[in-house]
């Protein structure tokens, strides 16, 4: 079973309750988490939440950046996001490390994936469920993270 929680443009404290108590369900094995780069805030209450039903419930927690999940089950060469002020997040088809630029400064010709709807044209627009849910094998074959010691680091 695969479900996911939205709630963009909606308050964290009036999403998260009822998502958690969805995921909190007998049938899961594990919990993924998104792990940047993104909305410091989001970030913050998904991670922590994760963590909380994780560690509750005696589950192994992955994680995932939220670049490798654009960019799932997508042939492109670059997942991008948006980074404020003309600014994007991008990344390979690979993952790697997320670099903070522009859009004029990819390589002329290449293809990017966004779930950004402001980024499109000229980036192609990808259903964000979908990636994430082509997203959780990627990040159920990775090591599981230790909740011990999770921070979160503000980068501007």
């Amino acid at each position: 079973m695969l479900e996911s929680a939205e709630g963009e443009g909606q308050a964290v404290a009036a999403v998260l309750p009822p998502a958690i108590a969805r995921f909190c369900d007998a049938g899961v094995s594990a919990v993924v988490v998104v792990r940047g780069p993104g909305s410091y805030t989001g970030l913050r209450a998904g991670i922590a939440a994760a963590v909380g039903v994780a560690v509750a419930r005696s589950l192994p927690l992955h994680g995932i950046g939220s670049l490798d999940v654009v960019v799932a089950g997508s042939a492109a060469d670059f997942a991008v996001r948006d980074a404020g002020r003309g600014w994007v997040y991008a990344a390979g088809p690979s993952g790697g490390t997320a670099v903070r630029t522009t859009l004029a400064a990819l390589p002329v010709g290449a293809a990017a994936v966004t779930v950004d709807a402001v980024l499109a044209p000229p980036c192609t627009l990808v259903d964000h469920v979908m990636s994430l849910a082509a997203a959780v094998p990627v990040a159920l074959g990775t090591p599981s993270l230790s909740p011990d010691g999770i921070s979160a680091v503000l980068v501007t």
